[in-house]
């Protein structure tokens, strides 16, 4: 049942999935691996083009590797856009007017792709700096990006958001599956227990059955002895033999006793072990099923957001589109 909810979830957070080819590409997307054919290119964090191929060096690109394989677009555009927005220590919301600023690398990461020329900017750099040596068309394209770097940072955000979500719902099946694994075979060890404790219970009462028989013949071979008696005289030593023999008889008897309170004293133990586990079992199913209504409503929430956010993306987009149309003609003219 953990896994069929699970199941359910991933496919409504697949459904909602967008797909968009601008250079803002927003969050949504399908969740199947993006093969990306165009020549491959290389970014610094300051947005500038490097001529040595893509290398695992850090924590970010070893989670864009693996985002690759949840919908997570890796092309170099996008890898530009990942590598400048993980590298901040801020959230979106609570960036500074200057740091928008330096997001010039912005600018760099789409001049890098198209072949023109690119800016150096690093956090060590004042804002002037980074922006002296523009053009006039550069500086109105470096203000329309500028404008747009908070909603560019969201977007960027909640693509890293959606690949870590769906990073962490299937980790979160892998353990649900594990432990009803886990729970199976504890379910099979308990079968066995059981099956034992049944076996012993029955070669118990099989021997308690013989030891009553037995004791019925020594019974009856005694009353025997006692006719024997009245009818001959017997001689001494056959009537110590006969005395020996029942103190021995008497002495098993009392073994016998004492090992079956034994086997009863363990049957009950493991009779309260069982109880336990089945106790400990049901206690951790409840709390399991808990824990998948917690996740449930959570990615409840996370996609409405995400609706939310998609509605403000298009908005976004629609203005970017016509700024970019104002100044592609302003730039032709």
């Amino acid at each position: 049942m953990c896994l069929r909810t699970y199941l359910v979830v991933f496919l409504i957070l697949s459904g909602f999935a967008g797909q968009g080819e601008c250079f803002f590409n927003w969050f949504f997307t399908k969740p199947s691996v993006v093969i990306d054919d165009s020549e491959p290119k290389d970014f610094n964090k300051d947005g500038t083009k490097v001529l040595v191929p893509f290398e695992m060096s850090s924590p970010d690109d070893e989670f864009l590797q693996e985002g690759k394989k949840y919908g997570l677009k890796l092309s170099s555009l996008d890898v530009c856009h990942h590598k400048i927005f993980l590298s901040l220590k801020v959230s979106c919301t609570t960036m500074t007017e200057e740091e928008m600023g330096k997001l010039v690398r912005l600018l760099n990461c789409q001049s890098a792709v198209e072949g023109r020329p690119t800016f150096p900017c690093t956090e060590d750099m004042a804002l002037r700096d980074c922006t002296r040596n523009m053009d006039q068309h550069t500086w109105n394209s470096y203000h329309l990006i500028s404008n747009r770097a908070r909603a560019v940072c969201f977007s960027t955000r909640q693509q890293q958001f959606y690949a870590k979500t769906e990073m962490t719902v299937n980790k979160l099946v892998w353990s649900s599956e594990q432990q009803v694994k886990a729970m199976s075979d504890l379910e099979n060890s308990q079968q066995k227990v059981s099956s034992l404790t049944s076996e012993t219970l029955d070669a118990v009462s099989s021997g308690h059955v013989k030891l009553l028989l037995e004791q019925q013949q020594v019974k009856a071979m005694s009353d025997l002895e006692n006719s024997q008696q009245k009818v001959s005289s017997l001689s001494s030593e056959t009537l110590d033999a006969v005395s020996s023999g029942h103190v021995k008889l008497l002495l098993e008897q009392e073994r016998l006793r004492q090992t079956q309170g034994t086997i009863q004293t363990f049957v009950e133990d493991n009779l309260e072990q069982l109880t336990k586990e089945k106790a400990l079992i049901a206690a951790g199913q409840k709390e399991l099923a808990a824990m998948t209504e917690d996740v449930r409503k959570r990615l409840d929430a996370a996609s409405i957001t995400m609706l939310q956010n998609e509605e403000q993306r298009q908005c976004s987009h629609r203005d970017l589109l016509k700024d970019l149309g104002d100044v592609q003609k302003k730039a032709k003219l």
